[in-house]
């Protein structure tokens, strides 16, 4: 679907700050303090971005991280549900473009907490096949790089990560499910020996996409991808489930 202009005019020029989470008023883009309070309580697993419980083995991992993958660590500003989502269904799907700015403030705030500490070379998003972005008219996840870029001081690269393989809709598909669809969907062309990248995207469902596109950076030499999403489903972990 191609982005309702006249949406993203209103936004841009008659912005309504409110909690991204809860609707109350704000007097910037992002989400009220009782709201940070109820986020920040969650425990996240500490790999994953997912908002599960951690079990008490491997390493306080929660059931569905259980185990690891190409990237050294996800984290997510909020659990997918309630406002948020429906925030990101309008910004994703109904090109309210306007919304990208509450959430890259989100986003903002979620990598200071747990990413400040990091030397990042370089910001990249979650690519679309050329097939939905013709479709779509915009990758959301780029807008939130681009955006987070220039909130962080992080260089943006659209061009080290490449989606090559046009796939079906992943929302009902299980973990198995999305990692058997999305094989051989992503490619990097480019050297990437020792850097450390973040890699953005909108949503944290099973980590199937994540895990997809750090693989194929680390195989271009990719020290480190740490990933940074606006929200994480409180359902499902990386081993199953549907989002």
């Amino acid at each position: 679907m191609k982005a309702d202009w006249r949406n993203a005019f209103a936004e841009f020029f008659y912005p309504q700050n409110a909690c991204i989470i809860c609707g109350q008023p704000v007097a910037k883009p992002g989400w009220c303090d009782d709201c940070r309070q109820t986020i920040f309580a969650y425990g996240n697993c500490p790999w994953g971005a997912c908002f599960l419980p951690r079990l008490s083995r491997g390493n306080g991992l929660c059931a569905g991280c259980y185990g690891y993958g190409p990237f050294v660590r996800a984290r997510a500003a909020a659990p997918y549900q309630g406002r948020l989502r429906q925030t990101l269904l309008a910004f994703k799907y109904r090109g309210q473009l306007g919304k990208r700015r509450p959430l890259a403030a989100i986003m903002a705030q979620c990598f200071q907490r747990h990413y400040a500490a990091i030397s990042f070379d370089y910001i990249l998003p979650t690519p679309l096949s050329p097939q939905r972005l013709a479709s779509r008219g915009y990758n959301q996840s780029a807008l939130l790089a681009k955006d987070l870029s220039h909130i962080l001081g992080i260089p943006y690269r659209q061009d080290l990560l490449l989606r090559i393989k046009d796939t079906p809709p992943l929302a009902q598909q299980s973990a198995k499910q999305r990692q058997a669809t999305l094989a051989g969907a992503f490619a990097c062309p480019l050297p990437l020996a020792g850097k450390s990248l973040l890699l953005v995207d909108d949503i944290f469902t099973t980590g199937a996409t994540a895990r997809g596109c750090s693989a194929v950076l680390r195989r271009q030499g990719a020290q480190a991808i740490y990933v940074l999403t606006a929200a994480a489903s409180l359902q499902t972990g990386l081993s199953g489930g549907k989002a």
